[in-house]
Order: C-alpha cells, then structure tokens, then sequence
C-alpha cells in the first residue's frame, strides 16, 4: 500500500521537459525534434528525482527513440520521439519514409494515432495521413537532401 502511494508521488513529480522551446511534450510525445538531430540526454531536462534513459528505435535514434524517466530501477514514465516526416525512425526523411507515407495512405500499413510513427506520417498535423502528407514529404526528402547533403552524411 505504502509502494503505490510513492510510486504515485513519484510520477506526478517527475516530468520531462526540454532545454528547446521549438520541441515540444505532450502525451507522452517528444514533438518538433529537426531531421538529422541526434536525440541525447542533454535535450532535456528533468523535472523531479528521475534519471533519463534513451533506448533507439529498431533504425536508429529517430522516430520511435524510447526516452525513459528511471527512479532507482523504476521506470516511472516514457516518452517516444516523433520527428516530422522521419517515419522509418532512422533521422532521416527520404525514399523510405515516402515509401512508408504511401503505404499509410493507401492504407496498407494502419498505426493508432497516438503513434509516434502515425504522427511523424501527419506532416500537416490535420488528424490524418493522406497524399497530402506524402507530397509535404517528398518535398521535404528533395529539400533536405539538396540543402544537407545527407547523403554523403549517412556513407
């Protein structure tokens, strides 16, 4: 009984927040992260007694990042990343995450909406992924790979 009344006091009091005005938590999402930005410790701060524990997603450290709040061996809260455009979850927009647009829209792939990864899909933030978002995303893929060489970043 006394565990349950901690562990409430804990979650309550331990929160994440971040050193970034343009990135934004809300519903246990870490929003507005920049293609290409390295998810680390130092983007955050916390709000409580908590440790911060940062475990890649399945392609590396974008959409889909796992950022925990740890107190003792406890994990008292996650957050996942969801960068715009970056559906794959490797930091990058390109082909793949066009690929992965068109495959939501034409409703071959189906994520809940509290998805990072249905999120990072919704480019234009209306409520659902359609070809709209996936023309937002090749011209993100075009744009960034002109202006950020990313290509020869990714090598």
């Amino acid at each position: 009984n006394q565990w349950c009344v901690l562990d409430f006091a804990v979650k309550t009091v331990s929160e994440l927040a971040s050193f970034s005005e343009s990135v934004i938590i809300d519903n246990n999402l870490i929003i507005g992260i920049e293609e290409g930005v390295l998810v680390s410790e130092e983007m955050f701060a916390v709000k409580g007694l908590a440790d911060i524990e940062i475990t890649p997603g399945k392609n590396g450290f974008g959409t889909g990042t796992k950022v925990n709040l740890i107190l003792g061996e406890s994990v008292v809260n996650t957050y996942y990343v969801a960068v715009n455009g970056d559906i794959n979850g490797d930091l990058y927009i390109d082909a793949f995450d066009l690929t992965w647009s068109l495959a939501i829209t034409n409703f071959e792939v189906v994520f809940d909406v509290t998805s990072p990864y249905f999120v990072s899909a919704d480019v234009n933030k209306d409520g659902v992924c359609d070809i709209f978002d996936s023309e937002i995303i090749s011209e993100m893929m075009l744009y960034y790979d002109v202006n950020t060489n990313q290509t020869e970043e990714k090598e």
